[in-house]
């Protein structure tokens, strides 16, 4: 696949489960991030082009949150070799509380 992203992502070693914002059901898990978009791997194919609300359950507390919620658009999706789906998101919705999070996770804080 040819990268196009504009950002270096950032490899997330911590265990940091993602949901569904609204429902609550379990999506996957954080594989990198940036301020821009994500990588997850996640349990079934997720269509291009859908729009999500995700939290993000951090493995601590962060700025005093355990939880990032943000918008994020598929931009796509593939088998990986562990039997689950590699998907690719771009971040569209950032909460300005939510902005300072963001950016202590990517830099590991």
């Amino acid at each position: 696949m040819n990268d196009k992203r504009k950002q270096v992502r950032t490899e997330i070693s911590a265990e940091i489960e993602v949901r569904d914002h609204h429902s609550g059901e379990p999506v996957g898990r954080l594989v990198n991030l940036s301020p821009s978009g994500m990588m997850l791997f996640v349990g079934r194919e997720i269509a291009p082009h859908s729009v999500y609300q995700f939290d993000l359950l951090l493995p601590g507390v962060v700025l005093e949150t355990d939880t990032l919620t943000l918008g994020a658009e598929s931009l796509w999706c593939q088998p990986c070799e562990s039997g689950e789906f590699c998907a690719g998101f771009h971040l569209i919705d950032i909460p300005p509380d939510q902005q300072d999070v963001l950016a202590a996770l990517i830099q590991g804080e």
